[in-house]
């Protein structure tokens, strides 16, 4: 399908119509214009259903003449919440996995991990990821995403996001834990 010019874009209309969706993927040549814009929204207090849209700055820049085109993508890999973020992760993983040396520990692929990663007497998948700088000891990770710099140590986790330096300890559960979080069991 030829690419076509955008005129008027519409955050998450009301209204069921057959159209191109935006999925988060933009390629922005005049930074400038978009801040410029973006500074726009907050000053007049410009939202969009109680929240301000990048949508809303794209559309100021279509109003000053900003040139937008469309292009087609194969799916729609959505990492709006815990549950399509994971199933995005698994569609992932079914594409393309890597997996480092460990110490007393089984892979059960697919999974990605990091060389940098450090893993010890664990269990590792499926759909697991593993950033940069993870350290992960005597634990079970099944379909989950552990970003850079978090520890996970004597969990049996499942279904869990994994925020940047978080420490998860002696913890059997399915989370969602934020960067530089700590969740310990309070028995010890």
């Amino acid at each position: 399908k030829k690419q076509e010019k955008v005129v008027n874009l519409i955050e998450k209309p009301d209204y069921v119509k057959p159209m191109p969706a935006i999925v988060g993927v933009n390629f922005i040549n005049n930074s400038k214009l978009m801040f410029g814009c973006l500074k726009e929204l907050m000053d007049k207090n410009i939202k969009t259903k109680q929240e301000y849209q990048l949508t809303d700055a794209f559309q100021l820049m279509l109003d000053k003449g900003a040139n937008m085109e469309t292009f087609e993508l194969d799916g729609w890999y959505d990492c709006g919440k815990p549950e399509t973020m994971l199933k995005t992760n698994k569609y992932l993983l079914n594409k393309k996995t890597k997996v480092i040396k460990t110490k007393n520990t089984v892979i059960i692929d697919p999974v990605y991990i990091e060389d940098s990663a450090e893993i010890v007497n664990s269990v590792i998948g499926p759909y697991v990821s593993v950033a940069k700088n993870v350290v992960i000891k005597s634990s079970i990770i099944k379909n989950s995403i552990l970003n850079k710099g978090c520890n996970v140590l004597n969990a049996q986790l499942t279904d869990s996001l994994i925020g940047e330096n978080a420490v998860v300890d002696d913890i059997v559960e399915k989370l969602n834990v934020g960067d530089n979080s700590e969740i310990r069991y309070s028995g010890k």
